[in-house]
């Protein structure tokens, strides 16, 4: 659902599971041919009174399996979430990672229209992810192992056209594992620097 250095609306469903849900839904999806497994890292950028977070706006750099490189500014929308990304190379992680410059032109353009100040960003957490995709004809299943601040902790999501068909789709694949949709979902990104 992402393009490269574009700006797309993502509608998605997620819902927390248990180790035991987690283990039944892997062990059921395991001889599926459109299964694709990879790990990722988010390195999370904030102001230290996180108020970016607070206001529903996240600044990440993702590492893909050592060896694919993005920085995402996401930004909470009615319906669905306002993502734009920018390819990194190697280097430009680095120096994010390091020293928070940011050198994407995309992301600089919309990070100044939120009148965000890049001088005031810092590292707040780091978060890894050990993530299975299934692509089906009009959704992407997603069922996620998360790594944060000493803890583990698992979630499924549905990737779909609109938060309804998100929400339908992710009751119908997860309800015969106990699973099913409810408002309040903390992402992962509010539960690794906020550190819940």
């Amino acid at each position: 659902m992402k393009q490269q250095g574009n700006i797309n609306i993502e509608y998605e469903a997620r819902a927390m599971i248990s180790e035991e849900q987690y283990l039944q839904i892997i062990n059921y999806f395991v001889n599926d041919k459109s299964k694709r497994s990879f790990t990722n890292t988010n390195t999370y950028f904030d102001y230290e009174d996180l108020s970016l977070t607070k206001n529903h706006i996240v600044l990440r750099s993702r590492e893909i399996d050592d060896s694919n490189f993005e920085i995402t500014l996401k930004i909470k929308g009615d319906g669905g979430d306002i993502e734009i990304d920018d390819s990194l190379t190697s280097n430009e992680l680095n120096d994010l990672k390091e020293n928070c410059l940011i050198k994407s032109k995309v992301i600089l353009q919309e990070l100044n229209k939120l009148n965000i100040d890049i001088n005031r960003l810092v590292k707040v957490s780091e978060l890894k992810t050990e993530r299975i995709e299934i692509q089906k004809e009009d959704y992407l299943i997603v069922i996620d192992k998360n790594h944060y601040n000493g803890k583990i902790d698992y979630n499924v999501e549905i990737e779909s056209n609109s938060k309804d068909a998100a929400i339908e789709r992710l009751n119908e694949t997860f309800s015969p594992f106990g699973v099913t949709y409810k408002k309040g979902y903390i992402s992962k990104s509010r539960r690794a620097i906020f550190k819940l």
